[in-house]
């Protein structure tokens, strides 16, 4: 029996200003083991490159979330605040704001108007 090999396609990342030195990222596709690596990757390239005073993540357009990313969002939340930056998540689907609930992560990454 053959298993299916997945053909992930990868993360599209839309980056505009949002200004007084606040960078969005918007963020497209599956968050997981496979992908937040180049997730992350870019996130810090851009803290370096632009330096900005936060960055704000758009995850509206991520329909799953692992733990895995979730770990790695949450250590680059620290090398962020390292440097000044702060990190917050601005939209995300239901099913991602209770994973970070259930991880204990809510506190770091709160929904918006809490």
């Amino acid at each position: 029996m053959s298993h299916p090999v997945s053909s992930r396609s990868p993360l599209d990342l839309a980056v505009t200003s949002a200004g007084s030195g606040r960078v969005r990222v918007a963020v497209a596709g599956d968050l997981d083991a496979f992908t937040v690596g180049d997730l992350i990757r870019r996130l810090r390239a851009l803290l370096v490159a632009q330096r900005p005073v936060a960055i704000q993540l758009d995850l509206a357009a991520v329909w799953f979330v692992d733990t895995t990313a979730a770990g790695e969002l949450t250590r680059f939340h620290g090398v962020a605040a390292a440097a000044g930056c702060a990190v917050t998540i601005d939209a995300a689907n239901e099913a991602t704001w209770w994973l970070f609930g259930s991880l204990g992560l809510a506190q770091r990454f709160p929904a918006p108007g809490d």
